[in-house]
């Protein structure tokens, strides 16, 4: 994990100054970016596998979320019995 951030950064950092130097459309800029992109895609996953399955439907914002027509009453007294 944290080689794979250092990756994640290095390879950053090489984006950034290729698209400095060579322009934004260049070929090595777009492909060092798509290098990027696959790395940090490997960083998701590797979070995801590591986030407990019971906080994964904490990703859908509450306020998208209704439990059988109850008001957001329900959703305030969820959310402050998970901050106890």
């Amino acid at each position: 994990m944290e080689k794979l951030s250092r990756d994640i950064h290095m390879k950053r950092e090489e984006m950034i100054h290729l698209g400095l130097t060579n322009g934004l459309n260049s070929t090595e800029t777009i492909q060092v970016s798509q290098e990027l992109d696959k790395l940090i895609v490997q960083y998701q996953r590797y979070k995801e596998q590591k986030t407990p399955r019971w906080f994964a439907f904490m990703k859908v914002p509450f306020f998208q979320i209704e439990y059988e027509g109850k008001s957001s009453a329900f959703w305030k007294m969820f959310v402050t019995a998970f901050m106890k």
